[in-house]
């Protein structure tokens, strides 16, 4: 039995023990509690390096170049208002909470915020466990809104960087591994096993995290990056129907994404207006290159047709 099967068989069928069953559990909880306050509140600034695990899947390395070489602002202090610490908090504290569950369940908590490196980038397991059968067992936790969590049942991506996070971190401690999700809004708790994600797509994450760290280490300038990557295509504007949308000159309406870059201009050649239902929207029409390697650039319109599955 995998361990979502077995967790959820405990979910369903075991009611709460008697509080002093808890008494070892909530104690450890409570420094786990006490170490979370101290993170968020006595310690204002910390370390916010540009490559972390958790981050790793959800940029793209040309923007990574960028603020490597400084074109894109990044902080060296890590600093927040009340409101995103609450957020941060609303995850520390279902972790402290899922400490005491699991090893009430007979699910052993053996590791903490296990530090892993890879490739010399590094990260921090949530839990590892160990089953009732003595294997061990890597889990990440993590909270989402209602609708969030509704397309975390039906798959997950990586736009958040949570696939790549427990594929590196499921490789460097060679252990089987799983997300656990809780919803936010009704308390609802979903499990999803690392293998119910195809070998293949897994493989691929694998192998851009380590291309990704390549690049990263070994681009010497900016104006280099074309020699370690490409910059993503953009997006094809759709109707409702999902026919694409062209412009009067019959060219594609390409657009990025509002979360895609912070500083697109870095990127493409950009016209900020409204679409057609009056919203502020990113439209493109060239990738931007440096001069040297402009006979690299690919044909932008081409490059969105590949990536929309159509060419």
């Amino acid at each position: 039995m995998n361990f979502s099967d077995a967790f959820m068989d405990k979910w369903e069928n075991t009611m709460s023990l008697p509080s002093e069953d808890y008494r070892d559990f909530t104690i450890n909880a409570g420094e786990m509690a006490k170490a979370m306050f101290n993170r968020q509140y006595a310690q204002t600034e910390r370390d916010n390096p540009i490559l972390r695990l958790s981050g790793l899947g959800k940029y793209h390395i040309v923007e990574l170049l960028a603020k490597k070489f400084g074109l894109i602002e990044q902080g060296g202090d890590f600093t927040v208002d009340h409101a995103c610490r609450l957020r941060f908090m609303t995850g520390d504290l279902f972790e402290c909470q899922m400490y005491v569950i699991l090893n009430s369940f007979g699910f052993k908590v053996v590791k903490t915020q296990q530090t892993i490196d890879f490739n010399g980038v590094s990260g921090h397991s949530d839990f590892i466990i160990e089953m009732p059968d003595g294997s061990k067992y890597l889990l990440e936790l993590k909270t989402a809104n209602n609708y969030y969590f509704k397309q975390i049942k039906k798959w997950i991506g990586d736009e958040r960087g949570y696939l790549t996070q427990l594929v590196t971190y499921s490789h460097c401690l060679d252990l089987p591994a799983a997300w656990v999700f809780v919803n936010k809004d009704t308390s609802e708790v979903f499990i999803k096993e690392l293998t119910d994600v195809p070998q293949e797509i897994r493989d691929a994450k694998l192998k851009r995290a380590y291309h990704l760290v390549k690049a990263f280490n070994e681009c010497p300038s900016f104006e280099e990056f074309p020699r370690y990557c490409m910059v993503p295509p953009p997006k094809i504007e759709k109707t409702k129907s999902g026919d694409y949308k062209y412009w009067d000159d019959g060219s594609l309406r390409l657009y990025v994404g509002d979360y895609d870059f912070v500083n697109p201009e870095l990127f493409y050649v950009t016209d900020r207006k409204k679409n057609d239902y009056g919203k502020m929207r990113i439209y493109v029409t060239d990738f931007v290159y440096p001069e040297k390697y402009a006979h690299l650039k690919p044909n932008i319109e081409e490059s969105a047709l590949h990536f929309d599955g159509r060419s």
